[in-house]
Order: C-alpha cells, then sequence, then structure tokens
C-alpha cells in the first residue's frame, strides 16, 4: 500500500493515493506515522499533496486509538503499555527526552539495535545509504521499534519492521540508479561488492536460517492435516474461539476470537493491568476471577477449537492448560471430536457435557474436575510421545 503511495505521488494519481493511504490507516494504531512520513516525501512532489498527506497521518493516529477504545468496551489501545520504559505517551515520551538527552539515546541505541540497522541496511545491500533522504524518512517508524519494550521489535525477522520496508526498498531502488551514474573506481567497487552483500542477506533469510529462529504461529507439520479436517468440521455461520494457528483459516463467519477470548479478554481487553500482563509477561497466573469466568460460560459463543502444539499467544502454556482444563470442567462445552492434536468443543445446555469422546480417547473416566484435568495432560503427553516432522 505505501509503495503504491509513493507511485501515485510520482505519476500524480491523487485517487489512487487517497486509497493507499485510507487502507494503510486501517493496518495499525501507528499507520499515522508512516503515513506522515510519505508526506514529508510527497512535499517536494507537490506542496499541496504533501500537506494533506502528513495532516491525515497525524490525524489517523487519535482516529486509531479512540477507535479501538470504543470497541474495546471503553478500554485504551495497550500499544503506549509497550514503550512504558521511555513513556506512558508522546508527551512523555519527548518529556524524558529533553529531561535526560544523553542517556535517553544510550538507552535507544545500544549496541544491538546498531548491529540490527546494519542487518536491515544489509538485506538491502546498504543501497538506501546511497538514497539517504529515503533512509531517514524510515527512522521514524525504526526508532518506533527501537522505543518498544518488546524483544521482538528489536529484531528484523518479526513484522514490526513492516511500515520502514518500504521506504529501504525504494531506498534501494534509488541507490542502485546513483551507482549507475557513478563511474571509474568507485563504480566497479561498487558493483562487484553487491552479489557480497546480497549473499550475506540471503544468509539471514528463512532460505538458510532454521524456522524455529522466527516466531512461528502454524501447528507442527505433524498435526497439519488433522488441523485441516478439523476446519471443515467447523459451520460458516457459527462463532468461534480458537488458536493462532487456526484463526486465519475460520475468518468466514462474523464472530471469531483468540482463545481464551472472549472467556477471558486477554490481549484486546478487560483492564489495563490484563494488558500490561500480556505484554510484559505472560506467565502471569491467571486469576480466581478469570477462572470463574469460564466456569459461567459464555453461552454466546458456539464452538472452542484448540490445539496446544501450534503457538499459544497471549497465553504461556501453564495458562493455556489451565483455561482449557476450567473449559472443560465447566461442563458447558461438550467435546464432539478428539484428535491427536486438535480438539473440537461444541456449546451444550448448561453443565451437561459429558465429555464422552475425550473419555473414550483417554481411557479415563471424567468424573471430577481432577480428573478432567489428569485427563488433558494425559492427552498432551500422548502428543509428545509421537514422531516429529512426518505429516499424518
Amino acid at each position: 500500500l505505501l509503495v503504491a503511495a509513493f507511485y501515485a505521488i510520482e505519476a500524480k494519481r491523487w485517487r489512487l493515493l487517497a486509497a493507499s493511504l485510507v487502507l494503510t490507516a486501517l493496518t495499525k494504531e501507528s499507520a499515522g506515522l508512516a503515513i506522515a512520513c510519505v508526506g514529508v516525501w510527497a512535499l517536494f512532489k507537490d506542496q499541496k499533496a504533501g500537506l494533506a498527506t502528513i495532516s491525515f497521518g497525524v490525524l489517523m493516529f487519535p482516529v486509531a486509538m479512540l477507535t479501538v477504545k470504543y470497541f474495546n468496551g471503553g478500554v485504551s489501545s495497550p500499544y503506549f503499555l509497550i514503550f512504558k520504559h521511555f513513556g506512558s505517551s508522546p508527551l512523555s515520551i519527548a518529556f524524558n527526552f529533553f529531561e535526560h538527552p544523553m542517556q535517553f539515546l544510550f538507552d535507544l541505541f545500544p549496541m544491538k539495535n546498531l548491529v540490527l540497522i546494519g542487518c536491515l541496511m544489509l538485506v538491502y545491500c546498504f543501497l538506501p545509504f546511497f538514497a539517504p533522504e529515503m533512509f531517514f524518512l524510515s527512522l521514524p517508524m525504526i526508532l518506533v521499534n527501537f522505543l518498544g519494550g518488546r524483544e521482538e521489535m528489536h529484531s528484523y525477522q518479526g513484522y514490526y519492521f513492516a511500515f520502514a520496508t518500504p521506504f529501504l526498498l525504494l531506498g534501494a531502488i534509488k541507490g542502485l540508479q546513483r551507482i549507475e551514474k557513478m563511474s571509474g573506481f568507485a563504480y566497479n567497487i561498487f558493483i562487484l561488492n553487491l552479489p557480497i552483500w546480497a549473499c550475506s542477506g540471503i544468509l539471514m533469510g528463512p532460505l538458510v536460517r532454521s524456522g524455529e529462529s522466527t516466531l512461528y504461529a502454524g501447528p507442527p507439520r505433524e498435526a497439519v492435516q488433522e488441523c485441516d479436517l478439523a476446519v471443515k468440521m467447523i459451520p460458516k455461520e457459527v462463532a468461534v474461539s480458537t488458536v493462532m494457528a487456526l484463526g486465519p483459516h475460520l475468518t468466514n463467519r462474523s464472530q471469531l476470537y483468540q482463545f481464551p477470548n472472549p472467556f477471558i479478554k486477554r490481549a484486546y481487553g478487560g483492564t489495563v493491568k490484563d494488558l500490561a500482563e500480556v505484554i510484559e509477561n505472560d506467565e502471569t497466573t491467571l486469576s480466581p476471577e478469570q477462572i470463574n469466568t469460564i466456569l459461567t460460560g459464555s453461552f454466546t459463543l458456539e464452538y472452542v477449537v484448540i490445539c496446544p502444539s501450534g503457538h499459544l499467544f497471549p497465553l504461556s502454556g501453564t495458562n493455556f492448560t489451565l483455561a482449557v482444563t476450567t473449559l472443560l470442567q465447566s461442563r458447558n462445552y461438550e467435546t464432539e471430536y478428539v484428535g491427536n492434536y486438535v480438539i473440537i468443543l461444541k456449546r451444550v445446555k448448561y453443565k451437561t457435557a459429558i465429555l464422552k469422546l475425550f473419555s473414550e480417547r483417554i481411557g479415563i473416566e471424567l468424573s471430577s474436575p481432577e480428573r478432567i484435568r489428569a485427563g488433558y495432560l494425559t492427552w498432551t503427553k500422548i502428543q509428545e510421545a509421537r514422531p516429529k516432522g512426518s505429516i499424518q
């Protein structure tokens, strides 16, 4: 979308520019910053378009925050909790910078962040350095990541540098164009180094590096076919809560939640304390009040699909086990399918579930909450004992 916006500015296609910017604004709370940076570039092409783009980007930031708050039961977006080391709002971050500028800069640019900038430049063969205007326009998005408290925001492997990528990509294109205009020794040196830099960049990518070194939300290979079967078993019109791996395959409905939502408003609502715990420490034990919510049941939700061998965000493994076993103990959801890696739960009348399929699968009579927990742990151990890597 941002590349389309840059093209629209070059071609003076203002409708395309407007469409690209509006769609960009819908992607994330911080999209307004990237839009404003596009507007700075546009100033040098068309002053009116540049000012309009900057204004739109600045406006979209509060609009995004208020929109999240409105649809989140009045609870603000947790976005600024990520930056609490530097401040709780843009104003407090700016105030902390002017109060202690040297300490602020030392905290912002430790060696690992400087190395990260080098890694980002290596991916683009250092070409953005030859188009410094594009590199400097990418810096605000890079600095937002450096301000963040999440470890993933200080790694090139995640999605956090997505807004900086179009600027760096166009910087690489412009940088190469400028190198081509050079002559003699300097030109030959740069051209000879491009293959070396390109090969070095490949060494950092997924073709070479193990998939375990990046955030992988999907299930293990051996669970793929069973996950596909589970997705096909869920009716299209029903409300579903499921894990990250299956969520994208169940989006053809009006209500889709990432487990343990909506039983526990985790990672999108609840209280500021809950939001802070998820961002800063997902090992925080679920509270008795949250467990009680699961026990009483969410009777607007018809299906729950779990796959414990996939990525469990926003829960730790311990909390995931606690949430699932509590849901089973509530007797509000019957086991409609129990496989090697996936369990499908369907809502039934209040406290009438007997968990028949689950009991038969593990060979344990589920007559008490303690036996249900023991049964679930037995089922997860069966997964651990199965051969890894092959699709089953």
